[in-house]
């Protein structure tokens, strides 16, 4: 604040206008009786005219003007070390080098497979893998195209385009061979499949599938087999000591593993057995034919019959008894053949085979599991109601005692993820399934169950910071112990037992759905 100046002495008039001025001189002067004269104008300017002139103004004091020069003085000073110090600023920022940019987050790979002591990654560019052991690379290998699809067999790493294969070390991560599909032919049904020393194609030429051996080190050509009349043949290729198998509708191409000659198993199901090898075989009735190593072939000598004529579209032999797995069609789920006695039909009330997936012949052991899994959806007949067509219900079959175990109820929606076969490995089905949730929202979840026993053992989810579906998940991603796959912060590698970061127990929730679980 401004104080106001103490008012002038009287040695010192200010003058305000010439008006006043003279009505005081006026006041001081005597005055006569007569008319006076008009006072002469002063000539000589009074002490403070200088002061006047350089800071009154008509109407405004002393102080105000003060106070206005005082304000105007510290703006032009306040102006001038903003220019003198913004000068600087400005030439400092031009001489320092601008500040890095933030670091880009790194994309997440685009797919993750399971691996010894580890997982192998397929980067987001579809075209540089790596092995981590843990958290820190073993290996990494750029190649020169992008991959389609990416799988473990045997001791490589496959990757798959649209019209070639490249087989990676596993161990390594270097290139052993890149093989070119024909022209004319295109990718079957089954996956490239390392057997013995072959890595086993399977390509379709017209319509027709062909076989090839390719040596799995070199990935030199050794045979090609192209087996008459196979249109259908969409089941795995299986090996046996000295050839290979290739299931077809109503017969079993047999492929010597030399020479790739082709023998026809007429009426052959497919295999019932690994170790030893046993093939079923469709004919007057139902028998089981032993391997020959010696003679590359399945022989009579040794049969297993079995009083059924019963259709089929694959089988298992459990203990001595020969379990069959009824056709699609068919209002049967499974038929139990003893070795002597009346064959046992399995069947449910409204359901039927939802699917052809082959029973489980194993689980990481040399027998198969007494439970099997079966996937159901409504049968066909008068009450038949189009709406339900797509539902589906889960099942136990309990081959040990001829029936059905366990019967889910029937959810819309619900689908069994994981690929074309059961995934069974250390003795438990891991099976993911995406399923509604309570609110009516889509939602998965992995229910891992004791082959042996037909117990639960575990179920969980996902948590939902993870941003992962078990909908997504093959068979390359699961085993007894770890689940991997592609979240939304990146890769994740987890234990389902016990559940941890990450995982969830979500047996209630299923339970919500399909009913208590066994």
């Amino acid at each position: 604040m401004v104080k106001r100046l103490p008012r002038p002495s009287a040695t010192i008039p200010i003058r305000h206008d010439d008006v006043a001025i003279v009505d005081e001189e006026e006041d001081e002067r005597p005055h006569s009786a007569g008319p006076q004269p008009a006072p002469a104008r002063p000539t000589v300017p009074f002490p403070g005219d200088a002061m006047h002139h350089r800071f009154a103004r008509p109407g405004r004091s002393a102080g105000e003007s003060l106070a206005r020069f005082l304000y105007f003085v510290s703006g032009a000073l306040l102006a001038a070390v903003v220019t003198v110090y913004g000068g600087q600023i400005w030439r400092k920022a031009r001489q320092e080098p601008p500040p890095p940019a933030a670091a880009a987050a790194p994309r997440p790979p685009a797919a993750v497979l399971l691996a010894a002591g580890g997982r192998i990654e397929l980067a987001a560019d579809l075209r540089t893998v790596t092995r981590l052991a843990g958290d820190a690379p073993r290996w990494t290998a750029p190649q020169p195209t992008s991959f389609d699809q990416l799988a473990i067999t045997g001791p490589i790493l496959l990757g798959r385009t649209p019209d070639a294969i490249i087989a990676l070390d596993l161990e390594s991560g270097r290139t052993r061979f890149t093989w070119a599909l024909p022209a004319d032919e295109r990718w079957g049904a089954q996956p490239p499949t390392a057997l013995g020393s072959c890595l086993a194609t399977v390509t379709t030429r017209s319509g027709k599938a062909v076989v090839r051996c390719l040596d799995i080190a070199t990935g030199a050509v050794r045979w090609t087999a192209a087996p008459a009349a196979a249109h259908d043949c969409t089941q795995p290729l299986a090996a046996v000591p000295g050839a290979y198998l290739l299931p077809c509708p109503g017969w079993t191409a047999v492929i010597d593993d030399r020479t790739g000659a082709i023998a026809v198993e007429a009426g052959g199901v497919g295999l019932v057995q690994d170790d030893p090898p046993y093939l079923l075989r469709a004919r007057s009735r139902l028998t089981l034919s032993p391997w020959s190593a010696a003679k590359r072939r399945f022989t009579q000598t040794g049969e297993l019959a079995y009083p059924t004529t019963a259709a089929t579209s694959s089988a298992l032999l459990y203990k001595d008894r020969l379990v069959l797995r009824a056709i699609e069609s068919s209002d049967e789920l499974a038929v139990l053949v003893p070795r002597t006695g009346a064959a046992i039909t399995v069947a449910a009330p409204v359901y039927r085979l939802a699917d052809s997936r082959p029973f489980a012949r194993s689980c990481d052991g040399t027998t198969a599991p007494r439970f099997q899994l079966l996937e159901l959806t409504p049968r066909i007949g008068a009450s038949f109601d189009p709406a339900t067509a797509a539902d589906r219900a889960l099942a136990l079959l309990d081959v040990e005692h001829a029936g059905l175990a366990w019967t889910s109820r029937k959810v819309a929606g619900l689908r069994r993820a994981g690929g074309p076969s059961l995934i069974c490995r250390g003795g438990h089905y891991l099976v993911p399934l995406e399923l509604p949730d309570r609110t009516g929202a889509p939602a998965s979840a992995l229910w891992i169950l004791d082959a042996e026993t037909g117990k639960t053992t575990a179920a969980v989810a996902f948590d939902p910071d993870l941003d992962a579906s078990f909908a997504r998940l093959t068979a390359d991603q699961l085993d007894d112990e770890r689940i991997v796959g592609v979240g939304k912060t990146g890769a994740f590698d987890l234990r389902w037992q016990p559940p941890g970061h990450g995982l969830h127990d979500a047996r209630a929730d299923l339970e919500a759905a399909l009913g208590p679980l066994p």
